[in-house]
């Protein structure tokens, strides 16, 4: 299968760009956050685009591979153009190449890690068929033998391309392609952030049914944590969360679930207070 070519490279028409279903979506505070970035500093990675051919010139598209807090904040800037890399690629590199694009972030969560491992695991099964073939030898114990080296080689090469630890990509393609699309969702809108030791002990879970248990104690905030929920579910009475932690569960799902103009409403409404209470927590 043929690997990405850079075919070109300057200021690309934004105007041009085609933007498609994102794995990851588009966050309005990074937007923001990158917009000031780029006011002081300018622009300083350009964004990836794939160029897909038509029978005609005035066919061709130009579709976003990597990039998107960057194509939206120079959009909102008022830009015409964009600094951009031109690839002709397959389909399963234009997916790699966004996969690896969110993998290299440094403000990912654990379970957005596990979900990009998941997925870059199923888009280099798909360049390296062999890789998931390899259960299928002659020999039942060289077949065991090939699925293992392949999973190993696949681990390997992502720890090198990605500058991570093996132990780390092998625990997060683990949990990344053990869990459900439904699942994973779910615990995307848990209130709490969900921590790699939930995530680990979801994937070594081997009854669904406790699987789903946990998924729906973190998603709904009423379990702090994988082993609270199953506690919870077999009757412990140890595991119940207290009035005031199900009040401030309410209240952070609350803030999260509003608009960012209606967050800066609440903190200049609420600034003295929350002024106070900054200095009471920091001691000052």
């Amino acid at each position: 299968m043929q690997k990405p070519e850079l075919i070109e490279t300057g200021s690309f028409p934004i105007s041009d760009i085609g933007v498609s279903s994102r794995l990851r979506d588009v966050t309005e505070a990074s937007v923001e956050s990158l917009m000031r970035s780029i006011e002081e500093v300018g622009l300083q990675q350009p964004i990836v685009l794939r160029k897909l051919e038509g029978k005609t010139r005035a066919e061709e598209r130009f579709v976003l591979l990597a990039g998107g807090h960057r194509l939206e904040a120079c959009k909102r800037l008022g830009w015409d153009a964009i600094p951009s890399q031109i690839y002709a690629c397959t389909d399963e590199y234009a997916d790699l190449m966004e996969v690896d694009d969110n993998l290299i972030r440094r403000d990912l969560s654990p379970l957005e890690m596990a979900i990009f491992m998941g997925k870059r695991k199923a888009v280099y099964e798909r360049i390296h068929p062999l890789s998931k073939k390899g259960a299928k030898g002659n020999a039942a114990s060289r077949g065991a033998l090939t699925a293992n080296l392949a999973v190993s080689g696949f681990a390997v090469a992502t720890a090198e391309q990605l500058g991570k630890p093996l132990r780390t990509v092998e625990r997060l393609v683990r949990i990344g392609t053990s869990l459900s699309e439904k699942q994973l969702k779910a615990l995307k809108s848990a209130p709490r952030r969900v921590q790699l030791q939930d995530l680990e002990l979801m994937a070594k879970t081997t009854d669904a049914k406790d699987r789903d248990v946990i998924v729906r104690g973190l998603a709904s905030g009423e379990a702090k944590s994988a082993k609270d929920a199953l506690s919870r579910h077999r009757g412990n009475p140890s595991a119940t969360i207290s009035p005031e932690d199900q009040k401030y569960l309410r209240l952070i799902d609350a803030f999260k679930r509003c608009p960012k103009a209606r967050q800066r409403r609440f903190v200049s409404e609420h600034l003295e207070e929350l002024q106070a209470l900054i200095w009471e927590v920091s001691g000052k």
